[in-house]
């Protein structure tokens, strides 16, 4: 409750993850053994301290240095909540960075951040994630969706219900919108891919996990010089530049 509080004391999308972490823990602790010595009130209780007290304390903490400048200001606080939230509604400035939902998990819009060139060489900074693993991610989801169908484990909650959290709710939303929305989910990318390689046949998965383990680090090895902003050949950059969005 305590880092879910502060997920949301950052960005207040962490409340996706507050509401996922919620939900699972709801599940498990009211589907709890007969005998495991506590009523249900006792564990709603549990349940409301861990996912409503801890995070809301921690959000409050968050604001020390306001309460220190305006003391136990309490309306001016809900006035600031609410003019943020007001913000957050109206914020519609079409930018270049912009980016549809849709097109995050494709890496169709990254965002340049940097860049300069001297003679052959260039330095840039692109929020481009590694391509090998989000779009090897994506190939491996018609595969984990029969595995789910076929035998499903509580793991799988918190794996693929914690990508789906931290996703999916962009689409409605109407704010402006930009890839690195996407970043909290990527944690949840890698479980996903770790349960679906090591749920298949023995023969497959270990070649399947060294290929693709293989795969993601030659990448991390090609595109950390545009992830860093380390000065490369012109030509290196260039011959990165896999989409249109992609080149310098």
């Amino acid at each position: 409750g305590a880092a879910f509080g502060a997920a949301v004391a950052t960005k207040w999308s962490g409340a996706f993850a507050l509401a996922l972490g919620a939900g699972i823990g709801a599940a498990w602790a009211l589907r709890g053994r007969p005998d495991a010595g506590r009523t249900r009130w006792a564990t709603a209780g549990t349940l409301v301290a861990s996912f409503v007290l801890a995070p809301l304390v921690v959000y409050l903490i968050s604001y020390g240095a306001f309460f220190y400048q305006h003391g136990f200001a309490v309306r001016d606080f809900l006035t600031l909540q609410l003019r943020m939230l007001q913000y957050q509604q109206h914020h519609l400035k079409v930018q270049p960075q912009n980016s549809a939902p849709w097109t995050w998990p494709l890496l169709l819009h990254p965002i340049q951040y940097f860049s300069q060139t001297k003679g052959s060489s260039s330095s840039r900074i692109l929020a481009l994630g590694n391509p090998a693993f989000w779009w090897g991610f994506l190939l491996l989801l018609p595969v984990a969706l029969v595995q789910l169908a076929r035998r499903r484990a509580w793991q799988d909650a918190v794996a693929f219900g914690g990508y789906a959290a931290m996703f999916l709710p962009w689409f409605l939303i109407g704010r402006s919108q930009f890839i690195f929305y996407m970043l909290p989910a990527v944690p949840f990318m890698a479980l996903c891919v770790v349960a679906t390689l090591r749920r298949l046949p023995a023969r497959w998965a270990k070649a399947s996990a060294r290929a693709f383990a293989g795969a993601t680090v030659a990448c991390a090895v090609a595109f950390a010089p545009i992830w860093m902003g380390l000065w490369v050949s012109n030509s290196w950059s260039r011959a990165l530049g896999w989409l249109p969005a992609w080149r310098p």
